[in-house]
């Protein structure tokens, strides 16, 4: 019975127009992941021969705290994934947040699927706190997420 009523439905929907996408996407969400040693690569460590870090893991803070057990990569995927692909591709800016916060565009790279990825360099974030990624769509809303930083010992 309902695909008795859906055929005239998405054929009047089809034949007025009125089920086109608005072009309004829907808000990103944002999240940092980078590529880290799986625990079972842990077990027997080599500091002098690492293997290949081949386990993506979701970060909630990069910390330099074990120099195996707790990630903290040279380079973070900042990762923004609409729900809806966006009609225009969205800009973003990186702000490094410490005593002398600093800004930056990024690149984003279009991984299909409303996916982008802002490659973040890490190779030196002892002086900041944090990082946000900050992402400005088309209609000029704009979306953010921060990383925090903390350097250890």
């Amino acid at each position: 019975m309902r695909s008795i009523l859906l055929i005239p439905a998405m054929a009047l929907c089809l034949a007025t127009g009125s089920c086109a996408p608005t072009g309004k996407a829907s808000p990103p969400v944002i999240h940092f992941e980078c590529l880290w040693w799986s625990l079972a690569q842990q077990e027997h460590f080599n500091p002098n021969a690492p293997p290949t870090k081949s386990t993506l893991v979701r970060l909630t803070k990069w910390e330099y705290s074990d120099p195996v057990g707790v990630p903290h990569p040279d380079t973070v995927d900042g990762v923004i994934q609409y729900k809806t692909q966006p009609s225009q591709s969205p800009r973003a800016e990186l702000e490094w947040h410490g005593p002398h916060p600093v800004t930056r565009a990024v690149v984003l790279l279009p991984q299909g699927s409303g996916r982008y990825v802002a490659k973040i360099d890490f190779s030196d974030p002892t002086e900041f706190s944090s990082v946000s990624l900050k992402v400005i769509d088309a209609d000029g809303s704009v979306t953010s997420a921060s990383l925090p930083i903390v350097a250890g010992d």
